[in-house]
């Protein structure tokens, strides 16, 4: 999956060279520019534990190919933005793309290798991605300066189809086994929606300080929002365990249905946490049927 952060790092940190000539083509701001990092960055990293969670329950590679589709697509309308807002509102969607794949793709290698070829698989993923970093703003210089920055964006459609291709082919797709209850889906919005202001709130902080309306407002809220997952998450934990408790149903259907629900859990405990600046994830154990010459594919991919 080296070939997901090669998607991602090279976009994140070459579009700061892109940006001067992104200003004078769409004649935006300072301050709008910005925002086209911001809202980024705000999207990366609001849906990523929840996703984390989905991931591990519907499939992890079935997930992370569904964020490269929505990252492509996103890239596609950044390179075609009229305006400086449409060219906003485009990052916002590549950045929730952005968060699937990286909350997915390091996953995915952790499950696809056996304990002693971990490190190996792993330092070829982050490799990759360090190559990325480097490579992006040269990228975007040689791009936004020779042709034009829509190239930039254009360039994320070849790859991001590569590794479609190459990830349908060689990885198998993985998911928690031990795992037997439903998507709660209550928890996950509420979760996304929480992060979604309180990362505003911390990101504003810094510009329009901390005593700012709309920093306090931010924090407030996702704080609020925060507080009403983890209620919502304790009454589903309490109807399970109450169900438990019940005394056995003559019938069998009415013990299968007490079971499935004694079974549910919330997203609020994610198998793999991915912050921002790390790159440490802990996932289930469960590992992919592959020959060991497919595995050191997968790593690439």
């Amino acid at each position: 999956m080296s070939g997901i952060m090669i998607l991602l790092t090279v976009d994140f940190f070459g579009v700061a060279v892109a940006l001067p000539q992104i200003g004078k083509d769409l004649h935006a701001s300072t301050e709008t520019l910005a925002w086209t990092v911001n809202v980024y960055l705000l999207a990366f990293v609001s849906p990523m534990i929840a996703v984390g969670r989905l991931a591990d329950i519907v499939g992890r590679r079935k997930v992370a190919l569904v964020g490269v589709v929505v990252f492509v697509a996103a890239s596609v309308a950044c390179a075609a933005a009229p305006s400086d807002l449409f060219l906003i509102g485009a990052r916002l969607v590549q950045g929730v793309g952005a968060g699937v794949i990286f909350a997915t793709s390091l996953s995915i290698v952790n499950n696809a290798f056996p304990l002693d070829e971990r490190p190996k698989a792993l330092g070829i993923w982050s490799g990759v991605g360090l190559a990325g970093s480097a490579l992006g703003p040269l990228v975007a210089g040689i791009l936004t300066q020779e042709a034009s920055w829509r190239w930039f964006f254009f360039l994320n459609v070849p790859i991001g189809i590569a590794v479609i291709v190459i990830s349908l082919a060689v990885v198998e797709d993985s998911r928690d086994e031990s795992y037997t209850g439903g998507i709660d889906w209550a928890g996950f919005v509420t979760l996304t929606l929480g992060f979604a202001p309180l990362i505003f709130g911390l990101q504003q902080g810094a510009q329009a300080g901390w005593s700012a309306p709309e920093v306090i407002i931010g924090i407030v809220v996702g704080v609020a929002i925060l507080v009403l997952f983890v209620s919502l998450s304790s009454m589903a934990t309490s109807r399970a365990i109450k169900s438990l408790l019940r005394p056995r149903a003559s019938s069998m259907s009415r013990w299968t249905a007490c079971a499935e629900r004694s079974c549910l859990r919330s997203l609020s405990t994610p198998s793999s946490f991915l912050k921002m600046r790390e790159s440490i994830n802990s996932s289930c154990s469960t590992s992919f049927l592959m020959n060991k010459n497919s595995r050191w594919i997968c790593s690439m991919v």
